[in-house]
């Protein structure tokens, strides 16, 4: 008997659909570099060197921003079509999935299980590892479980050595991932590819694997194939977890450059490139931005797979999570931009490259544009020593070219909710600049502590992580209130002032909330918490209790069944089930 019918019932997510033209997208381009060379000059030849200390540096941060969007617009010039290539029916090769838990709910992982096995793929050429560093039994009971509702199955439950141990190679994650890699090329040396899986992320697409192994089996020069990755956020996204304008704008400029990077989960790897890379680097915080890094250094490439292949069961609706997420992301990504070498990459790959290190900067410039702005506003001056008018007639054109630039690329991506992307944007710039600080300070030689994220929320008010967005809209409102006391409304309604400290307004004015999201019904978002065996045996269907049952006394059994699993050198314990 299989459990294809015990498929949950989830949120519908669209993988194919009709694309649209890239034309639009490069008309705003052109619009930027037309406005940015009517501007610029002018800019910095009028600069008001009456008051430097602040006119320079607003100029310079101008500047800063000026070539980061310039870069992004030769990064986005081109996006990869949406097509996909798929194995045909017979001609499957075998692949192995490996599900990395640590601590994560077992109903959760038993979800993500029930959605890898439901797959449009024989189960004859699937095997699945289970690889539990929290070494759960309750979890060894649950992947157990499987095989006995279908024979076909070949479910192992492994339990990687444990952290710090000298038999495991990698810490958090990357040790936990060569450890199950361990196992295949010991057990399983005919298996070539393999999915890597997060504990919570469940299958978006019945033909995931299809379309995966698509793109692998198509070009042998192809290290890994990524997909969408999703979630089932709140109405409106509040957090913007989707990450919509990057799984399906950004993502496939990535791609048209071969400068694609996996996101963890929802993708397969090669082997023959895993293993020419030395497996799942340990160096940086995460292992998955490295090791795409490492595998086109080599002259692999990376595939764009444009369906979705993940859908995360949690997505972070706190504020404290949320910038824990976001803040790993930074902080991984900048570290090894600054501290490792991407020699081996063409030109277009490194520009690729360097647009994520300055987006991760651009929270520098932007708090300088808003300081200056504030200053401007209470000296009632303005940044060039010309009139009003010359200023507006030079700086909205250049202005409009970028927001329409943001919006035809999140148009074209689907974008929902425009303006949840915007509000993080400028929201996380405080996160984006401590992480910025700390991979700058930790250096190449010292690793920062890695920390799964909460797979519940928390819901309370996190005024400590919206003091600096207090503080900062406070001192706007203030600003505006004196200058236009002390030297009249007319000269406060500047291009400049308006512009940047609107987007203040806005930005932190609308994140703020974010800090007690979630507070009304907090019970129930606060009361999640990882179920027991009993619980799980008690809502899982009748033959699936009989199941579980026989193999809680396997691991209750002293000496044997799971927990008795052998001690190899490959972890802990590897079980077939």
């Amino acid at each position: 008997m299989t459990m294809a019918n015990e498929w949950p019932q989830r949120r519908s997510f669209t993988s194919h659909h009709r694309e649209r033209s890239h034309r639009p997208v490069q008309l705003a381009s052109i619009a930027i570099v037309i406005s940015a060379a009517w501007f610029t000059p002018w800019l910095v030849l009028k600069i008001n060197m009456a008051y430097p200390l602040s006119s320079i540096p607003f100029v310079c941060a101008f500047l800063y921003l000026l070539f980061q969007i310039h870069i992004s617009i030769i990064n986005n010039w081109h996006w990869v079509r949406n097509k996909t290539v798929q194995v045909p029916r017979g001609s499957e090769p075998h692949v192995a999935v490996i599900l990395t838990t640590c601590g994560e709910p077992v109903a959760m992982v038993r979800q993500t299980l029930m959605s890898v096995i439901s797959q449009d793929w024989p189960h004859d050429r699937l095997i699945i590892i289970v690889s539990d560093d929290s070494s759960s039994d309750d979890m060894a009971c649950m992947a157990h479980t499987f095989n006995w509702k279908d024979t076909r199955l070949d479910i192992r439950y492994h339990r990687p050595p444990r952290q710090g141990s000298p038999n495991r190679r990698g810490q958090a994650k990357a040790g936990n991932l060569n450890s199950a890699l361990d196992l295949l090329r010991y057990e399983y040396p005919y298996i070539q590819f393999v999915e890597t899986r997060d504990a919570d992320d469940l299958v978006g697409d019945r033909s995931f694997l299809r379309r995966t192994l698509g793109a692998l089996c198509e070009d042998s020069q192809v290290a890994y194939a990524q997909t969408i990755k999703e979630c089932c956020p709140s109405p409106g996204d509040p957090f913007n977890n989707r990450e919509q304008l990057f799984y399906r704008g950004v993502m496939r400029g990535r791609a048209a450059a071969n400068a694609l990077f996996p996101c963890g989960s929802g993708l397969v790897w090669r082997r023959a490139a895993l293993e020419e890379i030395g497996d799942f680097p340990s160096w940086n915080i995460a292992e998955d931005f490295q090791s795409g890094v490492e595998a086109l250094k080599r002259g692999w490439r990376g595939a764009y797979v444009p369906i979705v292949g993940a859908v995360a069961q949690h997505a972070p609706e706190d504020l404290a999570n949320t910038i824990k997420q976001r803040g790993t992301w930074a902080l991984d990504t900048v570290r090894l931009l600054v501290w490792s070498s991407l020699r081996g990459m063409t030109f277009r790959q490194r520009l690729q490259f360097l647009d994520m290190g300055l987006f991760y900067f651009q929270g520098f410039p932007m708090l300088i544009l808003w300081m200056t702005s504030i200053v401007f506003v209470i000296q009632g001056r303005q940044p060039v020593a010309a009139s009003q008018f010359a200023f507006m007639v030079h700086f909205l054109p250049y202005v409009a070219a970028v927001e329409l630039f943001i919006w035809t690329m999140s148009r074209e991506a689907r974008v929902d909710n425009f303006w949840a992307f915007r509000r993080m944007m400028h929201g996380l710039m405080f996160v984006y600049i401590k992480s910025c600080i700390l991979a700058l300070s930790y250096g190449p030689n010292r690793k920062p502590i890695y920390r799964v994220t909460r797979k519940h929320n928390v819901a309370k008010w996190y005024w400590k992580s919206t003091l600096p967005h207090f503080f900062v809209l406070a001192t706007v409102v203030a600003a505006l209130a004196y200058g236009a006391a002390a030297h009249g409304v007319m000269n406060v309604l500047r291009p400049d002032t308006l512009y940047w400290l609107a987007m203040t307004g806005f930005a932190l004015g609308s994140f703020i909330p974010l800090g007690w999201y979630g507070v009304r019904g907090s019970e129930a978002r606060a009361g999640s918490r990882s179920p027991s065996t009993q619980e799980y045996l008690f809502a899982a269907p009748d033959n699936t209790r009989k199941a579980e049952a026989l193999a809680r006394r396997m691991v209750d059994k002293p000496g044997g069944g799971l927990t008795g699993a052998r001690i190899g050198a490959f972890g802990e314990g590897s079980v077939r089930q």
